[in-house]
């Protein structure tokens, strides 16, 4: 009948890591949670302590019940990417001319890292094809682990530079993945970032 939860923001919650807590809770005739108890979760003491007082909250149909489960869990707290190098750092590009992209490129995020709000990054170098076309890519660096490389390579290869005489060669570009405030829906969302060649 009421289902009651915790005010997720003010808990405590861990960079990187999903918190969770399973409460376990018996119904009496009413339909009111009697005996809450924690049974097991992550060891937040604030969420667990959130969850009890939720569970107590909540109102159920009459009748007893014993052994009832219900979990709550708090999402990641977001983890700041390790800094980056420059991509200069990474040699001299004299066979790649600047030039905007003519398709630009689709920023997607590595889901695993994405829910666990993770950020990293990932300097990837590449080849230009004369019609535009993106090729021959391979990742120099990325951080915090491989995963942002191969999706930071996926995301070069999505997008075309404008048709040249003689393409290019040796480009070489940072792909920034970050986790941002969306106002709209009040929670955050990934990002990923590459400005034009």
């Amino acid at each position: 009948m009421l289902r009651a939860y915790p005010d997720f923001r003010k808990l405590p919650g861990t960079p990187g890591e999903r918190q969770w807590s399973m409460t376990s809770y018996d119904l009496d005739a009413k339909g009111r949670p009697i005996a809450v108890r924690t049974t097991n979760g992550t060891g937040n003491t604030a969420l667990d302590a959130a969850a009890r007082k939720a569970v107590s909250a909540s109102r159920f149909t009459e009748g007893k019940r014993q052994g009832c489960l219900y979990p709550y869990s708090r999402a990641a707290l977001r983890l700041a990417a390790p800094v980056a190098p420059d991509e200069a750092q990474f040699g001299p590009t004299p066979h790649c001319p600047a030039a905007e992209w003519a398709q630009q490129p689709r920023l997607t995020y590595p889901e695993a890292w994405n829910r666990r709000r993770i950020e990293g990054w990932a300097i990837v170098q590449f080849d230009v094809a004369p019609w535009g076309e993106v090729g021959n890519t391979r990742v120099l660096a990325s951080e915090p682990a491989e995963a942002f490389g191969q999706r930071a390579m996926q995301v070069v290869r999505s997008a075309k530079r404008p048709p040249s005489t003689t393409g290019a060669s040796g480009c070489i570009k940072r792909v920034r993945f970050a986790i941002r405030p969306d106002e709209q829906l009040g929670a955050e969302a990934a990002e990923a970032d590459m400005p034009p060649q």
